[in-house]
């Protein structure tokens, strides 16, 4: 994916989702129905092979309203979208006695705010440089 930080590596060595996709097909593999609760992830699979392969396309059509993912980081930022802007601080309330439900029903309150939608398309990365600063 392109962040921040990686636009020669991006413009040299990009591979489309939809390239992939007709490849796998050509290949023997099959897309796995979508279930209720999926990331965004579209799966592939294969009859001759163990496990299955996930393609995550930000940049196909409708990608954002499949995604229900969040992302903590390490100094325990909520980030709503890998490539918002800022973060959430959850630390504050690991020392404090229930520090669970109060992570959760922070965690709650914040999610309304989830964007519905990334600004890869327009150049925007958000806080993410590079997705190994968020683990990804």
């Amino acid at each position: 994916m392109r962040t921040g930080r990686n636009l020669e590596l991006f413009e040299k060595r990009h591979f489309s989702g939809s390239e992939l996709q007709l490849i796998l097909g050509q290949n023997g593999w099959t897309a796995v129905e979508r279930r209720s609760l999926a990331g965004p992830a579209v799966e592939f699979c294969h009859p001759d092979y163990l496990g299955r392969i996930g393609l995550i396309a930000p940049y196909s059509k409708d990608f954002c309203n499949t995604c229900n993912r969040l992302r903590v980081s390490s100094p325990w930022g909520l980030r709503l979208c890998l490539f918002g802007e800022g973060d959430y601080s959850l630390l504050h309330y690991l020392d404090q006695d229930g520090s669970a439900e109060l992570v959760a029903e922070e965690v709650r309150s914040q999610i309304q705010m989830k964007p519905s939608s990334h600004f890869l398309k327009q150049g925007k990365y958000g806080n993410t440089w590079n997705l190994s600063s968020i683990g990804g």
